[in-house]
């Protein structure tokens, strides 16, 4: 298996391989999937997606015209990191205990809840019309943003252990990811304020008074038919209880069985229980330390690119409206689904995942420092010129390959897991890195920015050469990661 330095802890390995699997080497024949439980797992992770980044082309539109602002544009930044913020920081506590809940009661239950709260809390986005009020619809939006370690766990149970299998099915997440970074931006930069876009449809002046709440409403119906679909359609992953589904009859003869079975039964649970509390055994935090620091240039990046393309060029940015923001980033949404969905499964074949990984991070260096050059031809020319677009075609390219990181990163996580009875909990923990980088990066960096643009620091680029720099010591990071001896013919 990958990762072959987790097989010399401690620990026993996550799943013991199929007899399925063990025919299959790393150019073997592709097995079965179970094509739909994993359609219907990645609606619900499609709909949190959407959440996450439809808003982003009326963001700091929204945020300018709020009191709290005074006017004063160049504090949009500062609001839109708060508001990031906190909506992470609150994802960071309760996904663990999402975590702990659908190792005990099933992932169909978290996923249910999620996608009702989520439709509830996006709802009430739309209507509010103070900064409180957002901030709160935050807070509930990251109560219920659990969707996406949950479908990353029940993945792992549907691939038995089997990495080309688990290759196969985490290579499908970032193709959803483009797929909702597409239709995300377009809901939101085409149905805001609706009676000025479509003036024969929307003339009632409710719609003046919610300009934002119809992108909101589109967002809440995915999650209302991701909600439908998992009721209907999606099978209970959890090991355990599945077999307690299946097998009521025999459970209950096991327990008149011999005492020797018995002991047996209370030794695996007491083994079960020194797992959970070695969780965080090295080869897991090596991996969560990785995770952190990709996650936080990562989530900065698409706050701060959202910032940057809405900013006026004077202030930094390339003064773009909401509607560009969402051609934009919807376009490449585009290029990065078709790009995921045709390559990662054969460059994660092909290459050392580890080195993958490695270049796919060192993606950010260039991103990042794009940024200041686009903005600096920008202002010395008045306007955006073809240079100008040149430049942010190759930062979407660049982007492209730095997404397959996360594909990397999941099958990593998986195999770190200390075994199978904790796996809910290990991505449930994985997910509350994610989210404490994205509670701390997006209100650090776009706050860095807006400082660096006020007080001139490095040209007003100082933000972005240190989360270059910061991309340098990503790089260095990925050493510590285990190799995959086995395609070293080790």
């Amino acid at each position: 298996m990958l990762l072959s330095a987790l097989e010399n802890e401690t620990t026993p390995l996550l799943f013991e391989p199929s007899a399925e699997s063990h025919g299959l080497g790393l150019g073997g024949k592709k097995t079965r999937l179970p094509k739909l439980q994993i359609a219907t797992l990645l609606l619900p992770y499609f709909a949190e997606t959407i959440i996450a980044v439809f808003a982003y082309p009326f963001l700091a539109q929204l945020i300018g015209n709020l009191d709290v602002v005074q006017g004063n544009k160049g504090r949009v930044g500062y609001f839109m990191g708060v508001l990031d913020s906190v909506g992470h920081l609150t994802t960071a506590f309760a996904v663990l205990l999402w975590g702990r809940f659908s190792d005990g009661h099933g992932r169909k239950p978290v996923l249910l809840a999620c996608c009702a709260g989520l439709a509830v809390a996006i709802t009430s986005f739309g209507c509010s019309k103070t900064f409180l009020a957002l901030v709160l619809c935050k807070f509930l939006e990251g109560l219920f943003k659990a969707n996406k370690p949950t479908v990353k766990t029940a993945f792992a149970e549907l691939s038995d252990g089997d990495e080309p299998k688990m290759a196969q099915m985490f290579a499908l997440m970032p193709v959803v990811y483009a797929a909702s970074a597409t239709v995300g931006p377009f809901i939101g930069g085409t149905l805001s304020q609706p009676y000025e876009r479509f003036p024969d449809v929307f003339a009632n002046q409710f719609w003046r008074e919610y300009p934002y709440l119809l992108p909101c409403l589109a967002a809440a119906c995915c999650c209302c038919m991701a909600f439908v679909a998992t009721m209907v359609v999606f099978k209970e992953t959890v090991p355990s209880l599945h077999a307690s589904q299946n097998s009521g009859f025999q459970a209950h003869v096991a327990t008149d069985r011999s005492s020797l079975l018995s002991d047996a039964s209370h030794n695996s649970e007491l083994h079960s229980r020194t797992q959970t509390t070695s969780l965080f055994h090295r080869p897991l935090v090596i991996v969560l330390s990785n995770y952190a620091i990709f996650v936080f240039l990562e989530v900065s990046f698409t706050a701060t690119f959202a910032l940057f393309l809405s900013s006026p060029i004077p202030l930094g940015g390339l003064g773009f409206s909401p509607r560009a923001i969402g051609a934009v980033l919807g376009s490449a949404g585009i290029f990065h689904g078709l790009f995921q969905a045709f390559f990662f499964a054969h460059i994660h074949q092909r290459w050392e995942p580890r080195n993958v990984y490695a270049v796919s991070i060192a993606a950010y260096i260039p991103i990042y420092l794009c940024m200041p050059i686009m903005n600096a031809i920008a202002r010395s020319a008045g306007r955006i010129t073809p240079l100008v677009w040149i430049l942010l075609a190759l930062v979407e390219m660049a982007c492209t390959f730095a997404y397959t990181a996360f594909s990397c990163m999941y099958i990593f996580i998986t195999l770190a897991s200390p075994s199978s009875n904790t796996l809910g909990r290990t991505h449930a923990a994985a997910q509350t890195v994610f989210s404490l980088s994205g509670a701390i990066g997006p209100a650090c960096v776009t706050s860095l920015v807006a400082v660096s643009v006020r007080y001139n620091l490095l040209g007003g680029s100082l933000a972005y050469v240190f989360m270059a720099a910061l991309g340098f010591v990503a790089v260095g990071m990925t050493s510590l990661l285990p190799i995959d001896e086995r395609r070293r013919g080790g």
